[in-house]
């Protein structure tokens, strides 16, 4: 596999902070009721050429750690609730799968977390700086990880 150069773009949206272990516990679980938020809040504003994506990023040190979590469009929404933030621009793995949300995510993600620790002779690691799920479609999604040298 061979990483992508993704150049910087600017998105908006609402954000939590959580980690893997805190997501595992549904009375700690806040990526669920994030996405709840961003739609019911947002959705009515979103467009056909809308871009969904959530981001994780500000990683307290990798899949472990504590990282926070933005539910966040590239439309233009005037709402002082929603923040900003920037996709680094830098070199990423890109992963893709198709199903039902958030099936298909969570299993995808597991693909991610396995390919990274059993590759070890892989030229690149995960950087843990920012990494993000494009939606393209309700049933079609892409995960871009984060990678550097070893």
């Amino acid at each position: 596999m061979q990483p992508i150069q993704v150049n910087a773009f600017q998105l908006t949206g609402y954000s939590v902070r959580t980690s893997n272990l805190e997501e595992m516990q549904p009375t700690t679980a806040k990526i669920g009721d994030l996405w709840a938020q961003f739609y019911s809040q947002q959705g009515k504003q979103l467009t056909q050429q809308s871009n969904v994506y959530g981001v994780y990023t500000d990683y307290e040190s990798d899949f472990s750690g504590q990282y926070c979590v933005f539910a966040a469009t590239d439309t233009p929404i005037n709402d002082d609730q929603l923040s900003s933030l920037t996709i680094a621009p830098g070199l990423y793995y890109v992963f893709s799968t198709q199903g039902e949300v958030p099936n298909a995510i969570i299993e995808l993600w597991g693909h991610i977390w396995e390919y990274f620790s059993n590759d070890q002779d892989a030229r690149y690691q995960r950087a843990y700086t920012t990494d993000f799920e494009h939606y393209k479609s309700p049933t079609s999604f892409d995960i871009y990880i984060a990678v550097k040298e070893k």
